[in-house]
């Protein structure tokens, strides 16, 4: 069987986040470098992160990808949320892909988000930027 790929972040801080990171309880002592509009916590918490994620998943290190971060993580991959691998699983061979330093910063993402699905994807995601009524 073939493992998934997984692509994930550390939570970044908005200002519109507030909230939420009260409701979750994360300390924002963490949170310190700044990039572009957002607030991420120190490189410490994303390498823990990651080794969490080998100690569940040990075989599929080839298949953990970080997302918008503004450091590398050793060891791991920095391919962008929606990378050329994942266009191509949803059917997308051809697409128009955006010039580098048009995204923010430490982001590796080939496309706009919007413009994989034109606001018509029906996947139903939770964490979406096709559909502004699941965006956290």
């Amino acid at each position: 069987m073939k493992l998934p790929k997984t692509i994930t972040s550390v939570i970044q801080f908005y200002s519109g986040h507030k909230a939420i990171f009260e409701k979750l309880k994360i300390d924002m002592n963490y949170y310190k470098i700044k990039s572009g509009r957002a607030i991420f916590p120190e490189k410490v918490i994303a390498e823990r992160w990651f080794e969490c994620l080998l100690e569940a998943r040990p075989d599929s290190k080839s298949l953990l990808s970080f997302c918008g971060m503004p450091y590398e993580i050793e060891n791991s991959n920095h391919t962008g949320c929606v990378d050329r691998d994942l266009l191509n699983a949803m059917g997308f061979s051809e697409f128009a892909e955006i010039q580098p330093g048009r995204q923010r910063p430490g982001c590796k993402c080939v496309i706009k988000k919007k413009q994989a699905c034109n606001d018509s994807c029906d996947h139903g995601c939770k964490y979406c930027y096709a559909h502004k009524e699941n965006s956290y």
